[in-house]
């Protein structure tokens, strides 16, 4: 037995119809968005993405009072410690083992991250190497920029200047938004 998909023709039809529409140009326009804005921090000088380089910096800074102590230089291994934090009672005053043969750290923010944790970036910093190279490629803005490059939306024409599609006229302007109350 065939199915077949039908659309029942009415009111909410029309609205769904719109609805999908505006969703499907939205996300066009947020990859496109997207794209431009990361052609412009690679223009800027930068490597990686925002979010990457937010979260490096952020790090970064924490790492200043980290201390590194070698546990066994030939294997890689290299403890870290952190001062005691005087603003919060969880935060601080412990230390990781950082594993640079297995780009490991036992905080497990390299892991879940793919990028260098303060505990690994306090080892570069005390060594003046550049910790960069632990970030995983998948952060680079080269690979934003491939990515949100070879996107292609070609299922309807543009309609930000109008269009008609199933007896249905649609015009989209930028500040298409939610309209409060809910339902109807």
């Amino acid at each position: 037995m065939e199915h077949e998909a039908v659309i029942q023709e009415g009111p909410i039809d029309g609205k769904f119809k719109a609805t999908v529409m505006t969703t499907f140009y939205k996300c066009v326009e947020y990859f496109d968005d997207r794209l431009v804005k990361s052609m412009q921090f690679k223009a800027n000088g930068n490597d990686f993405s925002l979010f990457a380089k937010k979260k490096y910096d952020r790090w970064n800074d924490n790492a200043v009072e980290h201390t590194v102590i070698v546990i066994d230089q030939a294997a890689g291994l290299y403890e870290v410690h952190m001062p005691m934090n005087p603003t919060s009672s969880y935060k601080g005053n412990h230390k990781h083992t950082v594993e640079l043969p297995t780009h490991g750290c036992t905080c497990n923010k390299i892991q879940l991250w793919k990028l260098p944790c303060s505990h690994v970036i306090a080892f570069f910093n005390k060594m003046l190497l550049d910790p960069r190279q632990f970030f995983n490629k998948y952060w680079s803005i080269d690979m934003t920029i491939s990515i949100y490059g070879s996107l292609t939306f070609k299922p309807l024409p543009d309609v930000r200047i109008g269009h008609r599609m199933m007896g249905l006229e649609f015009f989209l302007t930028q500040n298409v938004s939610r309209i409060d109350g809910g339902r109807e």
